[in-house]
């Protein structure tokens, strides 16, 4: 992969809010980048699904952003996995533990 991995942004805390969730990654997984959460409000349950944010990472047009489009996602077979990204911007993205990231929320 050419280029060097080095993130776009970063937001401040006082940018960011603080959403829940649980990864659900499988157990093996070394790239957690998915997560839910559900909560009861007046009587009703909300469910979020939280996406890493891998787009507030990767400056577009840059080499990063060009390789990944060129590979257009990532390929999972018996023999291993060939991720859309490099494992740089995969562990800055990886959701879990004490570091807060960035996520898009549905």
């Amino acid at each position: 992969m050419r280029g060097k991995y080095e993130p776009k942004w970063s937001p401040s805390a006082t940018e960011r809010e603080v959403v829940r969730g649980v990864c659900i990654d499988n157990r093996g997984t070394s790239i957690r980048d998915d997560a839910i959460w559900a909560e009861e409000r007046d009587g009703t349950y909300r469910v979020s699904v939280s996406i890493a944010d891998v787009a507030g990472l990767v400056a577009p047009y840059s080499d990063i952003d060009r390789e990944a489009y060129a590979r257009g996602f990532t390929r999972y077979s018996a023999t291993g996995i060939d991720p859309m990204l490099p494992e740089g911007v995969l562990g800055e993205a990886s959701l879990g533990g004490a570091i807060q990231r960035a996520v898009t929320v549905i």
